[in-house]
């Protein structure tokens, strides 16, 4: 049995059709979606219809949950384009990202799989810890999770844990990656990746003219250098963004937050990649 394990989508329309593609030309089973499929973008629908036709199995993400406690009444200025996200939702995705289950556990061949998005474990001292955690609250010898982007294989605990990476938002050199399990005759893993200079012309011009990066864009550049140069560039955005809180504590967070990427833009890009538009600040 081959199952396709797929996560972190983020309204990626192109790295999620690449990934459904490429997985079906290597005749898997069936499709397992981690979670994170909305928000940073601009195919949010079009991604969770491709979700929903595709997906054995669908379980919810951070993305998906934020709405269950987000007040809509009060949104400040970081929190703009999840907002703009659930406005361009259709009700049926609206309804349908409500309905998903947080955490499921199946058996594929002769394993016991856990199958759960994987937020939470940054509260841990270590990933090991996170694993702890599982391994006391639930039964099973594989876990399938993602949330971190990275594509990782851990052996702990005498079990598989297995992390897909992003299909959305790449953060190393791999570009867009996920991956084949294979659960019969026996366990094994293969990981498959795309560069994202591929088409990247074209994914890069859709993105600038569409109605999230007009709408958001200062985050939406973050997020499209995130692509252009497959780095993590979130780290280093919020080192600035805490810095600028802490120094200029006196500043409203729209100023904060937009002052934070004009630190980020001076310590972190090159022109061609900046997060515009550029703030010029002579303080910073």
């Amino acid at each position: 049995m081959k199952v396709a394990v797929i996560s972190d989508i983020h309204s990626n329309l192109n790295g999620l059709e690449w990934a459904i593609s490429d997985a079906q030309s290597r005749n898997v089973d069936q499709i397992i979606f981690l979670g994170d499929y909305i928000t940073d973008g601009y195919q949010d629908n079009e991604v969770l219809d491709l979700v929903r036709e595709y997906g054995e199995i669908q379980i919810s993400g951070n993305r998906e949950r934020i709405f269950e406690t987000f007040d809509f009444n009060h949104v400040p200025i970081n929190l703009e384009p999840i907002a703009w996200t659930y406005a361009n939702l259709t009700q049926a995705n609206r309804k349908y990202i409500r309905a998903l289950p947080k955490v499921e556990e199946i058996k594929l061949g002769n394993y016991r799989v856990l199958v759960i998005h994987g937020d939470g474990f940054e509260h841990y001292p270590s990933i090991e810890k996170a694993f702890d955690n599982l391994i006391t609250v639930y039964d099973f010898n594989v876990c399938l999770f993602g949330h971190s982007h990275d594509a990782q294989n851990y052996y702990y605990g005498n079990k598989y844990f297995i992390n897909p990476g992003s299909v959305g938002i790449p953060i190393t050199q791999y570009g867009y990656q996920y991956k084949i399990v294979t659960f019969y005759p026996e366990l094994s893993i293969a990981t498959y990746n795309r560069q994202t200079y591929h088409h990247l012309s074209t994914v890069v011009e859709d993105y600038k003219q569409s109605q999230y990066y007009r709408d958001n864009p200062l985050w939406a550049s973050l997020i499209l250098r995130n692509i252009i140069t497959s780095e993590d560039s979130g780290p280093k955005f919020w080192r600035c963004f805490h810095e600028v809180a802490t120094s200029y504590n006196h500043l409203s967070l729209s100023d904060q937050w937009r002052l934070a990427f004009s630190l980020y833009n001076t310590r972190h890009c090159k022109s061609k990649h900046r997060c515009i538009p550029k703030i010029p600040d002579n303080s910073l």
